[in-house]
């Protein structure tokens, strides 16, 4: 909702081209994270780690990422 609202506020044409690229940064970064974490999670189901994330997630708190981490 914020980034919805942060792309309608009024700004001057140079602020609003600098936001704008700032946007697109955040959404290219925010994208590159989630296909990593895509990634990560589809590894963890692999025969190599399965067993092990299946463990380890066995404990509150940890979930793939941080199981895989570990």
């Amino acid at each position: 909702m914020y980034m919805n609202f942060i792309g309608t506020v009024e700004l001057p044409y140079e602020d609003r081209l600098m936001l704008n690229r700032l946007i697109g940064h955040y959404n290219y970064q925010n994208a590159l994270v989630n296909e990593l974490t895509d990634d990560v999670v589809k590894l963890s189901q692999t025969e190599r780690y399965k067993e092990k994330c299946a463990i380890l997630c066995g404990f509150r708190g940890i979930q793939v990422i941080t199981a895989m981490t570990l």
